[in-house]
């Protein structure tokens, strides 16, 4: 009876763990695909807005030699800010379809992630949330693309804090990967509302989005799962609707597991 009730707790667990990498497949088949059309859509979009974003900056410059009327100096700014947003837009399908350089190099962790956190000093100052980072200082430097990685940590916390309205805490930790040799687990931990389980599988495809129309493109956990695949890397995601959630990070420090 024992080693029935054993092998039907192996069974489900081999279950699961297939489940789990059937998902992993269909999410990598997702993105290669849309990353191919991205890529595609990005250079066709991004020629004839470099030339309309220089030609403003010519019209701005001369400006004042053509004696243009201050309306018209106006609606320039307003057409060279709108058309760098769509142009940030493009930068960051780039980076979603893996068609933009990755500069590797050895980063520590804390300073990183530190100077990740000052850009949200703002919001933390009124009192309202809460931010503990424990991360140890004799860890080893990542071996990653530190702006890339920045912009992926940067993601994840802007997430917290939409995720928590009321306020609450956000709680980082890091530690060497039992399960990945050559590898850290950075996890970013939420009390905020939590992701709905008809959600949680969908996070990663790229223009999801349960924010209101405008808050968001849905493109920044796409844009981060592609940065980390870049640095064969891996992102996981636990979530309780109303628990909060936790996502880990799993990122090289040793060189060898990124050239092999």
């Amino acid at each position: 009876y024992n080693q029935i009730k054993a092998l039907n707790r192996m069974l489900e667990s081999k279950i699961n763990e297939l489940k789990r990498t059937q998902q992993r497949l269909i999410q990598s088949e997702k993105l290669a695909a849309t990353g191919m059309l991205s890529a595609g859509l990005c250079h066709e979009i991004n020629n004839p807005l470099s030339v309309i974003l220089n030609r403003i900056e010519c019209l701005k410059i001369e400006s004042a030699e053509m004696a243009l009327p201050e309306q018209v100096i106006k609606d320039l700014e307003v057409i060279y800010k709108n058309a760098s947003k769509v142009s940030s837009i493009v930068q960051n399908l780039l980076i979603f379809s893996r068609h933009h350089p990755v500069n590797f190099g050895f980063y520590k962790i804390k300073p990183l992630m530190e100077r990740v956190l000052g850009m949200f000093d703002g919001i933390v100052s009124g009192g309202k949330y809460r931010i503990h980072l424990d991360i140890g200082d004799n860890h080893p430097p990542l071996y990653c693309d530190e702006e890339r990685i920045e912009q992926v940590f940067r993601n994840i916390i802007s997430n917290a804090f939409d995720a928590m309205a009321d306020g609450g805490g956000i709680y980082i930790t890091s530690k060497v990967s039992d399960s990945k040799p050559g590898f850290m687990e950075i996890s970013i931990r939420d009390e905020g509302k939590g992701i709905p389980d008809e959600h949680i599988h969908r996070i990663f495809d790229p223009f999801f989005t349960t924010k209101s129309l405008g808050k968001g493109t849905g493109l920044g956990l796409s844009i981060c799962y592609g940065i980390i695949k870049a640095h064969k890397g891996e992102i996981k995601v636990e979530s309780s609707k109303g628990k909060g959630t936790v996502f880990t990070v799993i990122l090289p420090y040793k060189k060898e597991v990124i050239t092999k």
